[in-house]
């Protein structure tokens, strides 16, 4: 099943339904003006999510709910992506080493290149609720996060950065990456 709606798209966790979303998210994302380049990879990132809900929150499981929205803002676009299946694990997710050809782990990893911002929701009764933020062009804040996450992960190996956050955090709560577990 595949609903839309301005700002809101539901479908049930089949891999059919993928095509629909990523339709309806092109448009959406074109009615609030998002340049084809950004749209493409904001479709990918939405895409591995809501694959990763099937696959990995609904263990395969038809007929389950993930609603997407989006909500456009002068400097930024909002996008959700919610499950109602087995909560998001961080403590379970490990980075693909590039440097191979890894065969799980670069969904997640490619949302958190493409993406100005990630906060992740577990602390919820059931699911997670992912939360994108895409800055617009000219907002100036993307390119100053960027430049800080290029700076944490430039340092995430050394434990001797002053304010540098080592620790996990409760795994129920609500997080936002790049803060890691370890």
């Amino acid at each position: 099943m595949v609903s839309g709606a301005p700002g809101r798209f539901s479908m049930s966790s089949e891999a059919e339904g993928l095509a629909g979303l990523r339709a309806w998210l092109r448009g959406a994302l074109g009615d609030l003006g998002v340049e084809r380049a950004v749209q493409a990879e904001l479709v990918l990132a939405v895409g591995e999510l809501c694959a990763n809900s099937i696959e990995h929150a609904y263990e395969g499981r038809a007929g389950q709910p993930i609603h997407v929205s989006v909500a456009g803002h002068a400097d930024r676009l909002v996008i959700e992506v919610e499950d109602f299946g087995r909560a998001f694990d961080r403590s379970r997710y490990t980075e693909p080493d590039l440097d191979s050809l890894p065969d799980h782990g670069l969904g997640i990893h490619l949302v958190h290149r493409i993406a100005d911002s990630v906060a992740i929701d577990v602390a919820r009764e059931s699911g997670t609720r992912w939360t994108l933020v895409k800055y617009r062009p000219g907002a100036g804040i993307g390119r100053r996060r960027r430049a800080v996450v290029s700076l944490r992960r430039h340092h995430r190996h050394r434990r001797d950065v002053p304010g540098r956050d080592h620790g996990g955090g409760s795994p129920g709560a609500t997080s936002t990456w790049p803060r890691r577990s370890r």
